[in-house]
């Protein structure tokens, strides 16, 4: 009797045993396959998408990779980040030395005397040689009979210089007591009596010589009482420098040859190398690393290498202010280096040891390693472009162009050049003692030191540049504008319009206020007529993130701390904030050209301001006044791209604010 296929129970087996094959074979991959027991179903999630919709989707989860994965990814991942680091350790080398011998070559292209004892000692020099040249003067002149008398105190007045030249010198090479500081200004001091009393007969004596012999004996009181006036001079600064700290000296003992001895024996005996490999010396004598040392270094050793060189660039940057500092106010470095601003860049976290655990084990502690390795990169970085701004702050260059394959008499040349440029621009700058409304014509000192900057004016190179500098000094006397504009405030206020980009192309042409601006302050004012020769932080380098100690609060009683704000108004007239009196304001923004561009600038504050256009002083106005918009004119020369703008803004007593507009000059011939 056949089965009824309803009621047998034998399709019902065959199930059974093929679930049980199934179930069984799966369990077995699933024992013989780690990476398949890390495998997930797929889940259904809802989300809400950008526009704000909730939709559902497929949730996905990756499987936990096991050790060896990770470790392999944490190797491929180290060694990409690696090779960003060496590429910004290499940045940074190259920096280092770009700056290094630009501070070379400042020192170098005017002998600055190290410290205030050679200063000291050079001018005691001088004083010698002086009073040698009168006095061979003095005996090979035919001078009137009753000088004649004169010539033994002469020469008695120059052996006392050369003496008390010969004490000085010894002094600046050994230590230095108080006996002994007390002993030099007490030479300094005789010999400015002995002068003055010379003087004085020497001044009575040539009053009285015959009228044939009056030219002669004049010509010799002149240049004595020049003599006299140096060595007053010298004996006030003696008396300043007796009151100081540098007045004392302590010299620095040699190394034995003892202890050169007791090395070598030791690096023969243990066979260790005491001293570190040699890299490339920079031109201040810091020792870089080779490529080839590079290469050799770990990612930690690599991330300390970058650290060590962004010092490096700090300190060789304030080395390079310090030294335009004392060229400048013609101190000695050693006074310049005390009152330079000494900005320091952000180094980055401590990473060593997080970069050392580079064989992690689970996703944690890659995860953990892989956050140290962004870190390290984000960080060197940030390092490599403060250098570049150091770079750029010292020697007006931006981007990556630098002064590779220079010659030190080349380089000697471009700064002796800039500085002439610079001198020049400050004189035409001032707007002591013009009237209302007066123009200064700037385009072709601009033109020059851009061309300097080893960039020319239509974004070409050095060529370029000194070209188009020829162009503009050629068509000055045709293109400049009257010495006087005017502006008639109630229009221009009415007719201006915010902006800080300009457009030959632009179908208008008239003037622009800058209405945005990073502004910072405030520092106490100087109590001194030249006010701006007290320089304070944003003069010597723009870090928009840093934070510096103002101008002491009234209320707290504690020193302001002063960040850079962000400044946006419609307004023509910039107050700063927290505005008070008798305070010292800057204000920074920059101005983009797609091409180069004669600008007319016009410039007005309450009180006193200061501005800069690419680091060149182009207006200065000292004294209180109130707000005038045609206090002064600028005809200057924007690059291409963006062009950086500082204004320094002084008050006095109430409020406080300023102006910068601008205009195409082509706007302003028409």
């Amino acid at each position: 009797m056949a089965a009824n296929p309803l009621t047998s129970h034998k399709p019902l087996v065959i199930a059974l045993v093929l679930s049980l094959i199934l179930v069984g074979g799966f369990a077995t991959a699933l024992i013989l396959d780690e990476d398949l027991r890390r495998y997930t179903i797929a889940q259904i999630e809802e989300i809400t998408n950008e526009e704000g919709e909730k939709v559902k989707r497929v949730k996905i989860e990756k499987p936990e990779p096991n050790e060896k994965q990770v470790r392999e990814i944490s190797r491929n991942q180290e060694r990409k980040k690696r090779e960003e680091l060496k590429e910004k350790a290499k940045e940074l080398r190259e920096t280092v030395f770009e700056i290094e011998e630009v501070v070379e070559a400042q020192k170098k292209l005017k002998e600055l005397p190290e410290t205030e004892w050679d200063r000291i000692a050079q001018q005691a020099q001088d004083l010698a040689e002086a009073a040698k040249e009168f006095n061979e003067h003095l005996q090979a002149i035919d001078a009137p009979a009753n000088l004649e008398t004169a010539e033994p105190e002469a020469e008695s007045l120059e052996e006392l210089v050369e003496e008390y030249a010969e004490l000085i010198n010894e002094m600046k090479d050994s230590a230095v007591t108080e006996e002994d500081a007390k002993k030099a200004s007490l030479a300094a001091r005789n010999l400015r009596n002995k002068a003055n009393s010379f003087q004085s007969k020497f001044d009575l004596a040539t009053s009285q010589s015959p009228t044939e012999d009056k030219a002669a004996a004049t010509e010799l009181r002149d240049e004595f009482r020049e003599l006299a006036q140096q060595i007053n001079e010298h004996y006030k600064e003696m008396a300043e420098f007796e009151k100081s700290d540098h007045m004392l000296q302590i010299m620095p003992e040699p190394e034995t040859e003892e202890t050169d001895l007791t090395e070598l024996q030791l690096d023969d005996q243990l066979g260790v190398e005491l001293t570190a490999p040699i890299g490339e010396e920079t031109p201040l004598g810091n020792e870089l690393l080779t490529d080839d040392q590079l290469e050799e270094l770990n990612t930690a050793e690599l991330y300390q290498e970058i650290q060590k060189m962004s010092e490096m660039v700090d300190e060789a940057f304030a080395e390079g202010k310090a030294t335009e500092l004392a060229q400048e106010k013609g101190m000695s470095l050693e006074q310049a280096r005390d009152e330079v601003y000494k900005p320091e860049s952000d180094k980055g976290p401590d990473l060593g040891n997080a970069l050392s655990q580079n064989n992690p084990s689970t996703r944690e502690e890659f995860q953990q390693f892989n956050e140290a390795l962004k870190d390290a990169t984000k960080a060197a970085e940030q390092m490599s472009r403060s250098a570049a701004n150091r770079k750029s702050a010292l020697t007006g260059e931006s981007g990556k162009q630098g002064n590779q394959g220079q010659s030190s008499g080349d380089l000697q040349a471009q700064l002796a050049q800039k500085n002439e440029i610079q001198a020049k621009m400050n004189l035409l700058a001032q707007n002591a003692g013009r009237g209302q409304g007066n123009v200064q014509d700037m385009r072709g000192l601009m033109a020059e030191n851009y061309s300097l900057n080893g960039g020319g004016l239509n974004g070409g190179g050095q060529h370029e540049g000194q070209a188009a500098s020829m162009s503009y000094q050629t068509d000055m006397s045709q293109n400049a504008l009257p010495s006087k504009v005017r502006l008639d405030a109630k229009r221009t206020l009415a007719q201006a319009i915010p902006g800080r980009r300009l457009d030959m192309n632009s179908k208008r042409q008239g003037w622009i206020f800058l209405d945005t601006w990073y502004v910072i302050g405030p520092w106490q004012r100087p109590k001194r007529k030249d006010s701006f020769a007290v320089k304070f932080p944003p003069e010597t380098l723009i870090d928009l993130d840093a934070t510096y100690e103002g101008k002491m609060s009234r209320y707290r009683k504690e020193r302001m701390e002063l960040k850079w704000r962000f400044v946006q108004t419609e307004n023509i007239r910039i107050n700063p904030p927290d505005e008070i009196n008798d305070a010292v304001y800057y204000g920074y923004t920059e101005v983009f050209c797609e091409a180069a561009t004669e600008v007319t600038v016009a410039v007005a504050s309450d009180d006193m301001a200061k501005l800069w256009i690419n680091d060149l002083v182009v207006y200065e106005d000292s004294g209180l006044s109130g707000w005038q918009m045609d206090e002064g004119f600028r005809t200057i020369l924007l690059k291409p791209g963006y062009n950086k703008v500082l204004i320094r803004l002084e008050n006095g007593p109430v409020v406080c604010f300023f102006s910068v507009l601008m205009c195409p000059t082509e706007a302003l011939r028409n």
